[in-house]
């Protein structure tokens, strides 16, 4: 099955939709975030969703959301990302949740991680090769990519493809 969740327009929803990915029809109402947002990175674990971040009507966030596959459960707050921001990239290994760039204001470089086995705020794992945000990203077994990217103020777009080690981390 997939998800997908917030997003912008009016009105921004905390809503979480599930969809199949054995057969066509339409999503369904699965849970709720823990409050309404958008430009939030997300990721998975093999059982939960997780989603970073994202601003709505108001200040940035730094709120790291989680919701169980298995069952119809809402998100719940479980961490914290190390500044409030959004428009980040995601990434994630089998063990971690990525968090890459994004706006706070101002652009950010920092790469952060946090664990999918013990509830918890990120850390700081390395820096991207310039600070950017509006990443586009996704993982292979043993690397995270943010790709793209905006660096703001009228700048022109990004053409950089960053790869980030899960075995390592760094820059």
């Amino acid at each position: 099955d997939g998800y997908v969740s917030g997003g912008t327009g009016s009105p921004v929803g905390p809503q979480i939709d599930k969809f199949s990915f054995s057969s066509d029809g339409n999503a369904v109402d699965w849970a709720d975030l823990s409050f309404s947002r958008s430009g939030w990175c997300g990721v998975s674990s093999s059982t939960h969703g997780y989603h970073a971040g994202g601003w709505y009507n108001g200040p940035m966030s730094n709120v790291i959301d989680k919701f169980p596959f298995a069952t119809q459960t809402n998100a719940t707050d479980v961490g914290n990302l190390l500044i409030a921001k959004n428009q980040d990239a995601g990434a994630c290994s089998l063990t971690h949740g990525y968090s890459m760039g994004g706006y706070y204001p101002g652009n950010s470089n920092v790469i952060e991680i946090w664990s999918f086995s013990s509830d918890g705020n990120s850390t700081d794992v390395g820096d991207l090769t310039q600070a950017r945000y509006c990443l586009a990203s996704c993982s292979s077994t043993t690397h995270g990519f943010a790709a793209g990217g905006d660096s703001g103020s009228g700048g022109t777009p990004h053409n950089i493809i960053d790869k980030v080690s899960f075995a390592s981390g760094g820059n």
